[in-house]
């Protein structure tokens, strides 16, 4: 057995044919040669900018390009550039990669809080070599950028939907203030907590304010970083609230009694209620909500300039005698008023009767009854009032249950004709009626006699005195009953 060797050099990879020959005998034998290693090194990514303190990455695929099986030594440097610049960090490191294979490898430079610089990483081998610079920058503290993301659609007055990015670009969590502002229409604010490089969508309501309906113009900030953009909000209704009258104070077991009028003082046509909430005066404390007595709620529905008229009514029961609090709410204003419960008189007017319709120039007559269904004696005012016509005021006082009744005569004149409305009030309660007189016929036609045309007559002292009374209009089935006192004080206005 002989064993030859044969040198090859990097041409003769492939497969070749070995022969061996003799004088007497041949033979041959292909064998493949493989192309030797060849170890190409590329950086493929790094994690700069990187802020000082912090360890720089350098990512490099080193590839044998060989067909062969294979090793080498990598000599890895980084060193900041400059004229002062210095090595920061250098090492050798050994790699195996198989033939026509890639090994990825990563290079990592630790960083001291110097300030900013560049800091160039070579990674060098025996065949070949890539370099890369990396940035280091100072540290950044939370810095918080925005961006309007998507603006909802809405009305003066309603809350408008705005969907924003809050994206922060600092190298550490934060938690900071985002504002959202409309200028004169309304403004919210909220917080935001985000990580590193972490992008926080949210959705903010901003409550607008009436009389903001157009164009406005929507600005979003943070300490860092403000956006701005243009929001169009419609024209919608507004419910004005006007407390006219009300019936306190009032003894247990009656209703307080309250006449609102309500306007729609907005730009165009809309549906709304108003409500009222009897509760107890003062501040709630602990956040527990001050006590509700009762509550009541009617619904308008108003065009734009358009005034309405409503009576709402509140049971106050066993109500201890005490002050409570009314507020008038149409979700758009608010007005309140103090109202007692007490040991008092309650003048009411029943048993309206009349003797209309008349013809002008003839007597009208007007009894009635008033009662006290106070707790105490009760000292009250007693007026009559039939538009211009006629007007008259008493005083009337009565025991609790004590009832009296109240009789008036007035003559009409030729120029009365037509219909009005009779109004009976003590200090509790009142009552209206609407009465008609036509017109007096012609002496001619109908051979009645002349009317005098006077003016209203007032009863004289043997007549009965005005004074006493509940309501309830009966004749003619238009009357109706309310029980109200005329408000002494202006209601506290309290816009929300």
């Amino acid at each position: 057995t002989i064993t030859l060797t044969i040198d090859t050099s990097t041409r003769d990879a492939g497969n070749n044919l070995v022969e061996v020959t003799s004088r007497d005998d041949d033979d041959g034998v292909r064998v493949d040669m493989l192309t030797p290693p060849y170890f190409v090194v590329t950086v493929v990514e790094t994690n700069g900018p990187v802020v000082e303190g912090r360890d720089i990455q350098v990512t490099y695929e080193v590839e044998n390009t060989g067909e062969a099986d294979g090793s080498t030594t990598l000599v890895r440097r980084a060193e900041e550039k400059g004229t002062f610049g210095q090595p920061l960090k250098e090492d050798e490191t050994g790699v195996n990669v198989s033939g026509e294979s890639t090994s990825t490898q990563t290079f990592t430079v630790e960083t001291e809080p110097s300030g900013r610089r560049i800091v160039a990483v070579t990674i060098a081998g025996a065949d070949a070599q890539d370099s890369v610079e990396v940035e280091v920058i100072g540290e950044l503290p939370p810095t918080f950028e925005v961006d309007i993301v998507e603006v909802g659609e809405t009305r003066e007055g309603e809350a408008l939907d705005v969907t924003i990015e809050v994206t922060n670009v600092g190298h550490s969590e934060g938690t900071k203030e985002v504002t959202l502002d409309l200028g004169s229409a309304g403004a919210t604010s909220t917080e935001v907590t985000a990580d590193e490089a972490q992008t926080v969508t949210e959705t903010v309501s901003i409550p607008t304010a009436h009389g903001s309906a157009g164009e406005n113009t929507l600005t979003v900030r943070t300490e860092d970083d403000e956006v701005t953009g243009t929001v169009e909000l419609g024209e919608n209704a507004f419910f004005e609230v006007d407390l006219l009258e009300h019936n306190s104070p009032i003894p247990q077991e009656f209703d307080f009694e309250f006449q609102v009028e309500v306007t729609n003082s907005g730009g165009v046509a809309g549906e709304g209620t108003v409500s009222v909430d009897v509760t107890e005066t003062g501040s709630s404390e602990d956040d527990e909500e001050l006590q509700t007595i009762g509550s009541d709620s009617a619904s308008v529905e108003l065009e734009s300039g358009e005034s309405t008229t409503v009576d709402l009514a509140v049971g106050v029961g066993s109500a201890a005698f005490d002050t409570y609090q009314a507020t008038i709410d149409s979700g758009d204003e608010r007005v309140t008023q103090e109202i007692e419960v007490t040991e008092t008189g309650f003048v009411e007017i029943t048993d309206v009767t009349l003797n209309t319709p008349v013809e002008a120039g003839e007597e009208i007559e007007v009894t009635t009854t008033l009662t006290n269904v106070g707790s105490v004696s009760a000292t009250e005012s007693f007026s009559l009032t039939l538009d211009e016509i006629a007007e008259e005021e008493s005083t009337v006082v009565l025991d609790v249950d004590e009832s009296a009744e109240e009789s008036f005569a007035f003559t009409t004149s030729g120029g009365d004709a037509g219909d009005h409305t009779l109004r009976l009030a003590t200090d509790s309660a009142s009552t209206t009626q609407e009465i008609t007189i036509n017109e007096a016929q012609s002496e001619d036609s109908d051979g009645g006699d002349e009317s005098d045309n006077s003016a209203v007559e007032e009863s004289d002292d043997s007549a009965p005195g005005f004074g006493v009374g509940t309501a309830l209009a009966s004749l003619g089935g238009a009357g109706y009953l309310l029980k109200r006192r005329l408000v002494d004080d202006e209601p506290i206005d309290d816009e929300e």
